[in-house]
């Protein structure tokens, strides 16, 4: 029976246990009590499940067992509903509340490309992060990739949200936000102003029938008359190219811009795009699914500088936009790569002031990073450290096991790891990362399966 089946069947069934709900919510004593707009009970069937079909259903999560059957709950059923975890490549969970954060002061990427927030409380030949998630997580040191202070890669705008803040351009209205995306239907603009620092990176994740066509700007004027770019950067993506430039209201592109074939983006109907723009040195590096594509120097004036972003779709095909997220960009990511390449058993950090050092980091206590370089040894407080890069000699990646899920912790951070229970608002599962972990159910917002055979979308710089 198809998901559309299941829920028309629910629709005609009546429920003895909710007569008590549509009646009213019913006192300690019996007595029916009213509700406010200040005691509304939250809706405990706002939790999605989607399916290898294409069918979703919404409800509560309940549970999943060791032997991967997905416990649900509909609201009109009495009885919970059991799924197999092959069917299903997605859980959306809105029904947990939001976690109590902790302080993290660093950001971590592994060498799997996971990446989650925390608070470093040992670095010597183990690591140790102190998180909101899943409280004390230990990792090899062999398995992280890089660390950022939290603060430096904090997000400026996330989103979409469903918000009213995006603009479509008069008279073709073919973009719309919804299930936090922006989606096109034909050829047009869509576009708000965001936070934009002189030095940003923005990434999204975007999805496409048959082949991209996608017009993408920044740093340009946008307001409630026209979201017609009239200035700043603009990248055009057509038939397996990327063209970078400047644009003006008066020159159009600037034939200083830069034309690059890309033809993964032939070979696929999703990905990872990560722009990163330096306005004061015209610096412009994009990156596809992790893997830099364009590094270049545009040449001129970024024309009328404004702090929008705007999307355009030049074909009538869909086009979906998720996953904005714009940071701050302190051109620390190349700068600590190619120190590293130099000599790959080396740990590179680099500091806040532009400086660079290499040797072997040694320990972290007490807020401060001891770091043995071939000229002495030196004691850094990590708020002066921008990135931190272990020595990419003997980083080992973690296994792909077919029960691997990846649990997304934000919009923006999520782990990987062989999933085996959820019970008492746990998540219980292990990895070779950092062995067994178990995770606070009201701090993950999405788990996927399959991860390895479906397409789905990871974030990734």
């Amino acid at each position: 029976m198809r998901i559309s089946q299941l829920v028309s069947l629910a629709g005609r069934l009546v429920v003895a246990c909710w007569i008590a709900v549509i009646g009213g919510a019913t006192g300690v004593n019996g007595q029916q009590t009213a509700t406010t707009a200040e005691t509304a009970p939250v809706d405990l069937f706002q939790d999605v499940v989607r399916f290898r079909n294409g069918d979703q259903l919404h409800g509560r999560l309940l549970g999943y067992t060791p032997n991967q059957q997905l416990l649900w709950q509909h609201k009109d059923f009495a009885q919970s509903i059991r799924f197999q975890a092959d069917n299903v490549i997605e859980l959306e969970l809105k029904s947990a509340p939001a976690p109590v954060t902790n302080e993290s002061d660093v950001f971590v990427r592994l060498t799997n490309n996971d990446v989650f927030v925390g608070r470093l409380t040992r670095l010597d030949d183990e690591i140790t992060i102190q998180t909101a998630f899943a409280d004390t997580i230990k990792l090899r040191r062999n398995s992280i990739r890089s660390l950022y202070p939290a603060k430096s890669s904090a997000s400026l705008y996330f989103g979409p949200n469903n918000e009213k803040d995006w603009m479509t351009n008069i008279g073709r209205e073919t973009w719309k936000t919804e299930n936090n995306a922006l989606v096109s239907s034909g050829t047009g603009l869509i576009g708000r102003a965001v936070p934009l620092p002189d030095s940003a990176q923005i990434e999204f994740d975007a999805e496409w029938n048959q082949f991209l066509n996608l017009y993408f700007a920044c740093y340009t004027p946008i307001n409630r008359n026209s979201i017609v770019p009239t200035g700043g950067l603009i990248m055009s993506v057509f038939n397996g190219q990327i063209r970078v430039g400047i644009t003006s209201l008066q020159t159009g592109w600037n034939l200083g811009g830069v034309i690059v074939r890309v033809p993964e983006l032939l070979a696929v109907s999703r990905g990872r795009f990560t722009v990163r723009v330096n306005k004061p040195q015209r610096q412009v590096v994009v990156l596809f699914n992790g893997k830099q594509v364009v590094n270049t120097s545009v040449v001129g004036d970024f024309g009328e500088i404004g702090s929008g972003l705007v999307f355009g779709s030049q074909q009538d095909a869909s086009i979906i936009i998720r996953n904005i997220n714009v940071t701050n960009w302190h051109m620390a990511d190349n700068a600590v790569s190619e120190e590293a390449a130099k000599d790959d058993r080396n740990d590179t950090v680099k500091l806040v002031n532009g400086d660079v050092a290499t040797g072997k980091i040694e320990r972290v206590a007490d807020g401060v990073m001891s770091i043995k370089t071939p000229q002495a040894a030196l004691s850094i407080p990590l708020e002066r450290i921008l990135a931190i890069q272990f020595a990419p000699a003997g980083m080992v990646r973690a296994r792909r096991n077919a029960g691997d899920a990846r649990v997304w912790l934000s919009s923006q951070h999520y782990l990987t790891f062989k999933l085996e229970n959820i019970q008492n608002g746990k998540l219980i599962g292990a990895s070779e990362n950092f062995g067994r972990v178990t995770c606070h159910q009201n701090a993950v917002h999405r788990i996927q399966f399959d991860i390895y055979k479906v397409d789905h979308v990871i974030r990734s710089d």
